[in-house]
């Protein structure tokens, strides 16, 4: 039944208050989020929770943007595992998920890596659309999820399809915070098997919201401000950055020899996981996107979180914390060939009267600087 996804997640919050395991929620009154800080937009709100909410999309990462497609307005909004967009379209095929799992699959891949040779399979179900198959547990959820459409139970084709649209990838194994995992890609996302976890979340969807967020920063056309109030930094502070602004929060620049790199999403943390920050200071984590843009003849580049320094107002110098490890999605140090990325979530401590001026990253061809300035800064 389509209030099933409901239930298992109010069994799921009974769990962790039981075995006092730390858990973050979305607040009903006012639908924002403490992990992040955004609130989800008005027009997206019902369609969040009545599709599962936190368990299918997790946090909202993201102010709303806009942009103009085919004459009209698409309003956009990145959750942890989704891109919710809202089209001008009539009800119920207003609002849709965003296509990220499509879209992850090219970044990583290029094509399609593998041919799907399952047709025949027993217990798979083919699709001829896309010429792949979806078997075993991933068929399981496949089927179990979807968007409401209709008032009726059960989810039907066309739910299921809503949800995570065709499957766009045969099974392949991935690295994914230091697991190694079989996954499979759909149009609207990714599916992981995690064997160990105890059923029914063996099978969980990939945090592709942050990653098509971090991919898609730099080209965003508009955003809603954060209906946060805010603590602002007084004009003499502001007159201190020197930059392009991104329509996001966090800004960015490229550097001027192939190697680009991007940050948003800066956050101010007096408590840090189990660790509270020292007196008088704070933590400021941030994601990082690191792109090698050379021709395809140039040089492989390392990009790690330890390449990174963080300049504060004062021009104090802060290299990574080491307990950036404890972040979702941090940043792992990898080989980015020319016009391959990476990128991630990473941590810094600093006195808590500054912030952040510059982060610098160290590469082969030399200093990439990003001018940072975080506007409204929320103490």
């Amino acid at each position: 039944m389509k209030h099933y996804v409901h239930l298992r997640w109010v069994l799921l919050l009974l769990l962790c208050v039981s075995t006092r395991l730390p858990i973050h929620t979305v607040q009903a009154a006012d639908t924002c989020s403490r992990e992040t800080g955004f609130c989800i937009d008005a027009r997206i709100v019902r369609y969040w929770q009545t599709n599962g909410g936190l368990s299918v999309f997790g946090h909202p990462i993201s102010a709303v943007q806009e942009r103009v497609e085919n004459g009209g307005i698409i309003r956009t909004q990145y959750f942890e595992r989704h891109r919710i967009e809202v089209h001008p379209l009539a009800a119920p095929y207003d609002i849709q998920l965003g296509h990220v799992g499509s879209e992850e699959l090219r970044t990583r891949y290029g094509a399609d890596p593998i041919a799907d040779t399952r047709r025949t399979t027993a217990g798979c179900r083919w699709f001829a659309e896309t010429n792949h198959a979806v078997c075993g547990e991933f068929a399981t959820y496949w089927q179990g999820h979807g968007v409401a459409l209709d008032q009726r139970n059960g989810w039907s084709y066309a739910e299921n399809l809503a949800l995570l649209g065709f499957p766009v990838s045969g099974e392949l194994t991935e690295t994914h915070e230091g697991q190694s995992l079989t996954v499979q890609y759909f149009e609207r996302g990714r599916l992981e098997l995690h064997p160990n976890n105890p059923a029914p979340y063996r099978v969980l969807a990939g945090l592709l919201g942050r990653t098509a967020q971090q991919r898609n920063a730099p080209v965003a056309v508009a955003a809603v401000e954060n209906t946060a109030s805010p603590a602002l930094l007084p004009d003499s502070v502001l007159q201190t950055f020197i930059t392009n602004r991104m329509p996001v929060i966090g800004y960015w620049q490229a550097s001027e020899h192939g190697i680009y790199s991007a940050v948003t999403n800066i956050r101010y943390l007096q408590t840090f996981a189990s660790y509270p920050a020292p007196d008088g200071k704070r933590f400021v984590a941030m994601t990082v996107q690191y792109r090698n843009d050379r021709e395809p003849n140039k040089p492989t580049e390392y990009a790690g979180p330890e390449l990174y320094t963080l300049v504060d107002l004062q021009d104090g110098v802060h290299a990574l914390d080491s307990r950036y490890i404890g972040l979702t999605g941090f940043m792992e140090g990898s080989m980015v060939a020319p016009g391959q990325r990476t990128g991630g979530q990473i941590l810094f401590l600093i006195d808590k009267d500054t912030a952040p001026k510059q982060l610098k990253v160290q590469t082969n061809a030399g200093m990439v600087t990003i001018e940072l300035r975080v506007w409204p800064i929320i103490p």
